[in-house]
C-alpha cells in the first residue's frame, strides 16, 4: 500500500510537473504565432503609409482622365508598389476603391498579370465604409488567407477625412498573405492535435489548459491542449511507476521523496520562476539547470526551443530590412529609416546628405560576362563603399550613416552633416578614386565605375522623396560629363525642370490636329524604289515654338502623356497610307513609332486594329517600330503586347540597333521582321574592320529571315559600303529628307531622277 502511495505521489507531483512545463511551452508556442501575424500587419501598414506619401498615388487620384490614369499612372502607381515590396517574398495587393466600392486601381504582386480584386477586400472595405472608424485590420480565410489594412482618405489630401467627409472619402488597401502564421498554425495544429481557434471571442468548455492571445482588437487567437495530448505526455511516466512500485520498499520511499524535493520540485519550481519571468518579460534568457536527470534534461530542452525561437524571430527581422546580395539593407527599410532621419533633423536641426549612386558600365559588365559575375562586382562595390564609411564617415560623425542597396546597381548613403556638404563630398571623392580603374572580380579586372550624384537637407529638398530626386538628378548629370565622377545638385538643374513642366503642361492643353503634324522619310531598296516610308512627328507650339521630338517625347513618356500622342499619330499616319502609295506604288510599307510605355497595355493593339478598319487599310502594310534599350529588357507583359500586335498582322521592326549594348541571344529570340542599324553604327563603316562586323551582323540577321536597313545614309560612297556589306534598305538625308505629303507629290518626279542617279552610281561603284 505504502508502495502505491509513494507512486501516485511520484505520478502526481512528475504529472504537474510535465503539465506546467506543457503549459509554459505552449503560452510561449502563441506568442511566437502572434509576432508572425505582427510582423505581416506592420508590413501591409508600412506599404500603405509610404504609398500614401508617394506623389504616384496623388497623381493617379487627382486626374479626371480616365484612359491616362488606367494606362499611365497606374503603371506609375505599381512601379511604386514594386519599388517599396521588391525585397518582400509576401505576396502583396494595393487597391483604391470609391465610397461606391467601385475599384479605381487594383494591383498585385504575382505571376498573374490580369488579376482582380479578391471579394474579401471588396467585403473589408465595405465593412470599413458602413461603420464607424477611419481604418480597420482584418484577417480572413476565403479561398487564400489574407491579411487586410483598409483606411479612409480624403481625396484632395490622402489624409484621414473628417466625419463630414466620410462619404466622399477613398479607400486605400493593401493585403498580404501571412504564411509563416497559417504554416505555424498548421504546424500548431498537427503537433497537439487540437484545432487553433481564430475569432472574436473564443471559449472552450473542458481542457486541461488554453492559451488565449490577442491578434486584433476584435480577432483573438486560442488553442486547448486535450486530455488525449497530455495522457500521451505522461504515459512513459506510468510505465515507470508501476515498474518501481514491484521494487520500492519504504526506505526507498524515502530516498525518492527526498531526492524529489532534491533534483524534481527545487529544479521545477526555479525552471518555473525563470519561465514565468520570461512570459511577463522581466528576463530574456533560461539559466541553464545543473542536477542531472529529466527535470535537466526538460529545463535544457526548454532553453533551447526559447533560444531558437529568439534566433527565427532576429533572422525574420534581419531578412525583411536586408538585400540578400550584399547584406545591407534594402529599399525599403532605406525609405522607412531615410523618412525617420529628415524628422529627426528637423527636431534637431541638423542637416543631411545624400548620395545617389549609379554603377557606370554595369550592364554591360552584367549582360557579357554573366550575373554570376554581375553579383561578384555588386558585392566588392558594397565592400568598397563598407570600407570607405569606416575610414571617413565614422571618424567624424555622431550618427553611423545609412547605406544600402535600392536596386539593381543602384546605391544611396545617407550622411548625418555639421556642414553643408563636406562629408559627402569627401565619402563620393574616396568611392570615385576607388573604382576609377575598374573593380577587380574573381581576379579579372571589369570597366565598371560610378556616378555619384549628392544632395542636401534642407538646403536642396524639404522632404526625403523630394532629396532622393535631388540626388539622382545630380547623378544623371554626372553621368552626362563623362562618368566615374561625383556632381552636386545645383539650383540650375530647376532651370531644366521649368522647361519640362512648360513643355508637360503645353501638351496637357494642345489639340494635336491643330499643333501636331507628320513628315515621311522614304527608305528606299538597293534598286532605289522606295519599300517604305517613316512617320515622324513634328510639334509646332504657338507658346514654346519648333519643339524637337527628341525634347517633348520623354516628357510625354514620363508624365504619362504619350497615350493621346501615340493614337493621333496612328490614325493620322495609317490614313495617309493611300496618298503615300499613289506616289511611291502599292508596295510601299508605312513605319511607325510608337512609345515604348505603350507596351504595358493591351490598348495599343486595340488602337492599332481600330485605326486599320476605320481608313480601311490592311496590317501587312503597317509596320511597328521598337527601340533596341526596350527590346533588350523587355518584361513579360509588354511581350505579350508585342506577340498580340504580331498576331494582328503587324510587321515588327528594331529600332537602332548597334545604340546600346544588347544581348544578340535577346535579339535573336525576338519575334523581328526589320532590324534597323543605328546612324553611329554607320559612321565607322570607314574602318575595315568595322565593315568586317558589319557584315557579320548583317549575316546573322539574315539568318533570321530579317530585312537591314542601314539609317545615317549620307552620300553614294556610304551606299555603296553598305550594299557590298549586304544591307536591303537605306534611309538618310542623302536619300531623302524627311517631308510632308505635300512636298513629297511636288518632288516626286525629282526623286525618281535622284534615285536613278544614285542607283547607277551605287551599282558602278
Amino acid at each position: 500500500m505504502s508502495n502505491v502511495l509513494i507512486a501516485l505521489s511520484v505520478y502526481w507531483i512528475e504529472h504537474q510537473n510535465i503539465k506546467q512545463a506543457e503549459i509554459a511551452r505552449l503560452s510561449h508556442q502563441m506568442g511566437r504565432l502572434k509576432q508572425l501575424f505582427d510582423r505581416d500587419l506592420e508590413f501591409a501598414r508600412n506599404l500603405l503609409f509610404l504609398m500614401q506619401r508617394g506623389d504616384a498615388i496623388r497623381s493617379f487620384v487627382r486626374e479626371a482622365d480616365e484612359d491616362f490614369r488606367t494606362t499611365a499612372l497606374g503603371v506609375k502607381v505599381q512601379d511604386g508598389i514594386e519599388f517599396f515590396s521588391k525585397n518582400s517574398n509576401l505576396f502583396v495587393s494595393f487597391a483604391i476603391l470609391r465610397d461606391d466600392l467601385t475599384v479605381d486601381y487594383y494591383f498585385e504582386k504575382s505571376d498573374d498579370p490580369f488579376a482582380s480584386i479578391n471579394p474579401a477586400q471588396l467585403a473589408a472595405a465595405k465593412r470599413l465604409m458602413k461603420g464607424s472608424d477611419l481604418f480597420a485590420d482584418e484577417l480572413v480565410f476565403s479561398e487564400v488567407p489574407l491579411l487586410i489594412h483598409s483606411e479612409l482618405v480624403a481625396p484632395a489630401t490622402l489624409s484621414r477625412p473628417l466625419a463630414t467627409q466620410k462619404d466622399s472619402a477613398l479607400i486605400i488597401q493593401s493585403a498580404v498573405r501571412p504564411r509563416d502564421f497559417v504554416k505555424m498554425k498548421t504546424e500548431l495544429e498537427r503537433e497537439y492535435g487540437a484545432p487553433v481557434i481564430i475569432a472574436s471571442e473564443i471559449v472552450f468548455e473542458r481542457s486541461v489548459f488554453t492559451a488565449i492571445d490577442t491578434l486584433l482588437p476584435d480577432l483573438k487567437v486560442g488553442l486547448a491542449l486535450t486530455d488525449a495530448y497530455m495522457a500521451a505526455r505522461v504515459q512513459s511516466l506510468k510505465i515507470a511507476l508501476a515498474a518501481r512500485c514491484l521494487v520500492l520498499t519504504l526506505l526507498s520511499a524515502g530516498v525518492l521523496l527526498y531526492l524529489i524535493r532534491r533534483t524534481v520540485t527545487g529544479p521545477i519550481s526555479t525552471l518555473d520562476r525563470q519561465v514565468t519571468d520570461v512570459l511577463s518579460g522581466r528576463r530574456q534568457t533560461l539559466d541553464r539547470l545543473n542536477g542531472g536527470g529529466e527535470i535537466e534534461r526538460l529545463a535544457v530542452n526548454i532553453k533551447m526551443l526559447h533560444d531558437r525561437v529568439l534566433a527565427t524571430l532576429d533572422e525574420v527581422q534581419t531578412a525583411s530590412w536586408t538585400d540578400a546580395l550584399t547584406g545591407v539593407s534594402n529599399r525599403l527599410h532605406f525609405s522607412l529609416l531615410g523618412e525617420r532621419a529628415v524628422e529627426t533633423a528637423v527636431e534637431s536641426k541638423t542637416g543631411l546628405s545624400l548620395l545617389f549612386i549609379d554603377l557606370d558600365n554595369f550592364k554591360f559588365v552584367n549582360d557579357t560576362f554573366g550575373h554570376g559575375v554581375g553579383d561578384a562586382v555588386l558585392k566588392r562595390f558594397t565592400t568598397i563603399c563598407q570600407a570607405t564609411l569606416d575610414q571617413t564617415a565614422h571618424a567624424c560623425l555622431e550618427r553611423p550613416p545609412l547605406f544600402a542597396r535600392l536596386s539593381g546597381d543602384e546605391f544611396a548613403i545617407l550622411l548625418w552633416e555639421t556642414g553643408q556638404d563636406a562629408a559627402a563630398l569627401g565619402v563620393a571623392s574616396r568611392i570615385v578614386e576607388s573604382v576609377e580603374a575598374g573593380m577587380i572580380a574573381g581576379g579579372q579586372n571589369y570597366p565598371v565605375t560610378a556616378s555619384i550624384g549628392i544632395a542636401c537637407f534642407p538646403a536642396d529638398a524639404q522632404t526625403f522623396t523630394q532629396l532622393v530626386a535631388c540626388a539622382d538628378k545630380a547623378m544623371y548629370h554626372a553621368k552626362i560629363r563623362g562618368k566615374n565622377g561625383a556632381a552636386r545638385y545645383l539650383r540650375e538643374f530647376a532651370d531644366d525642370d521649368e522647361r519640362v513642366e512648360q513643355i508637360k503642361f503645353e501638351l496637357q492643353q494642345l489639340n494635336p490636329d491643330d499643333e501636331f503634324s507628320l513628315v515621311y522619310m522614304p527608305i528606299v531598296s538597293r534598286q532605289g524604289l522606295v519599300e517604305k516610308c517613316e512617320a515622324l512627328l513634328r510639334w509646332n507650339s504657338p507658346v514654346l515654338g519648333a519643339v524637337s521630338p527628341g525634347e517633348f517625347i520623354p516628357v510625354a513618356e514620363s508624365n504619362a502623356l504619350f497615350s493621346k500622342i501615340d493614337r493621333w499619330v496612328l490614325y493620322k499616319s495609317i490614313g495617309d497610307l493611300a496618298a503615300l502609295q499613289q506616289i511611291f506604288g502599292e508596295q510601299m510599307m508605312l513605319s511607325i513609332n510608337i512609345s515604348t510605355a505603350e507596351l504595358t497595355s493591351n490598348a495599343i493593339v486595340r488602337d492599332s486594329v481600330e485605326a486599320l478598319l476605320h481608313h480601311g487599310v490592311s496590317s501587312s502594310a503597317v509596320e511597328i517600330e521598337l527601340t533596341e534599350t526596350f527590346a533588350a529588357r523587355i518584361p513579360a507583359k509588354a511581350k505579350l503586347v508585342v506577340e498580340g500586335l504580331k498576331e494582328a498582322g503587324f510587321k515588327i521592326s528594331l529600332d537602332d540597333f548597334g545604340s546600346g549594348y544588347t544581348s544578340l541571344k535577346q535579339i535573336l529570340e525576338f519575334p523581328l521582321d526589320t532590324v534597323k542599324l543605328d546612324r553611329e553604327l554607320v559612321m565607322q563603316l570607314r574602318e575595315s574592320r568595322g565593315l568586317q562586323t558589319l557584315t557579320a551582323i548583317i549575316d546573322m540577321c539574315h539568318a533570321q529571315n530579317c530585312l537591314v536597313v542601314a539609317e545615317g545614309v549620307e552620300d553614294n560612297a556610304t551606299q555603296a559600303a553598305l550594299a557590298l556589306a549586304g544591307c536591303d534598305l537605306f534611309q538618310g538625308y542623302g536619300i531623302h529628307r524627311p517631308a510632308s505629303l505635300a512636298e513629297l507629290r511636288v518632288n516626286r518626279r525629282q526623286f525618281e531622277l535622284t534615285r536613278e542617279m544614285r542607283h547607277t552610281s551605287v551599282g558602278a561603284q
